[in-house]
């Protein structure tokens, strides 16, 4: 800050991009790389980095404002991206699809609260960095004299996919029964026994109206796994000896190809693999909610 003739003039470019009377030093072409450079202008290394402490951090900053939603889809993403990689091993393509999250994250961090993701995720959030925000956002104006209307939505496709194996075995079964229940046909569901009971190979008994008005049974089970052979499913399926009008597997993991040529040669038997279970759960929002909370509900439901 500095005084001249009685007026006082604030440091509003931090940055160093503006000119003598606030007109972009370098070409406008060149400002995104400098906004970029002030995103990871210190080192970031994996074992200092918790993710979690910047999702908390970011969120409570961000729950009254309209940028509240775009939040929700990036800590959705980047939440299902950790979990796969804690399930599955890191991989190339995890990597990079951290990276375009994390950064998308890093720039609505600069734009709300003037520091980076990376920064609140290390616990170096600095309220000296509060002037950013104001220069970015100039920056920004200053580099794309564009109109909201040559602007194209960025394109945000909700969720395909939710983390069931996030959750304990007991409450994806219950995951399993809430979906039966919420089914508009079924009058009565209930799971089966309790564990060390002899369930007959099922997990869930539900009564269902059938297309002519009578009443059908049927029985579902409940299978939790990081991987299920067509040899697991055809033990499965032999196991399933409660008398019922129609068996099905649900399965917490996409099917094989071989296990849905398994489950196609038993008659009135069907295969719900994770695709089918979380297509089914698309018009159940508050399910999606109670197993997995409100930030998958608006990513994965809208």
């Amino acid at each position: 800050m500095w005084r001249d003739r009685g007026i006082v003039i604030l440091d509003t470019d931090p940055l160093g991009i503006l000119g003598e009377f606030g007109t972009p030093s370098a070409p406008p072409h060149r400002l995104e790389q400098t906004v970029a450079a002030s995103i990871s202008q210190s080192p970031i290394r994996g074992d200092d980095m918790n993710y979690e402490r910047g999702l908390e951090v970011l969120k409570a900053q961000l729950e009254q404002t309209n940028r509240y939603n775009e939040f929700n889809v990036l800590e959705a993403r980047l939440l299902e991206n950790l979990s796969d990689e804690r399930l599955y091993g890191p991989s190339q393509q995890s990597r990079s699809d951290r990276a375009r999250i994390i950064d998308q994250l890093n720039r609505l961090a600069l734009d709300v609260l003037g520091i980076s993701f990376n920064d609140l995720s290390l616990g170096r959030a600095s309220p000296d960095m509060q002037v950013s925000a104001s220069t970015l956002s100039l920056v920004r104006e200053l580099a794309v004299p564009l109109t909201s209307s040559d602007i194209a939505p960025p394109v945000q496709p909700r969720l395909p996919h939710l983390p069931f194996n996030e959750l304990s075995w007991e409450q994806f079964e219950a995951l399993c029964a809430a979906l039966v229940q919420a089914n508009p046909l079924t009058i009565d569901c209930h799971l089966y026994g309790v564990q060390g009971d002899y369930q007959q190979g099922i997990d869930i008994v539900a009564t269902q109206r059938g297309a002519e008005g009578q009443t059908e049974t049927w029985v579902y089970q409940c299978k939790r796994y990081k991987a299920y052979t067509a040899s697991k499913l055809e033990a499965a399926l032999e196991r399933m000896t409660y008398e019922a009008d129609y068996y099905v597997l649900m399965l917490s993991i996409p099917a094989t190809a071989a296990l849905r040529m398994v489950a196609d040669e038993k008659s009135n038997t069907f295969l719900w693999d994770a695709n089918d279970i979380a297509r089914k759960l698309k018009n159940y929002p508050v399910i999606v909610e109670d197993f997995f909370g409100a930030a998958w509900r608006g990513a994965f439901c809208g």
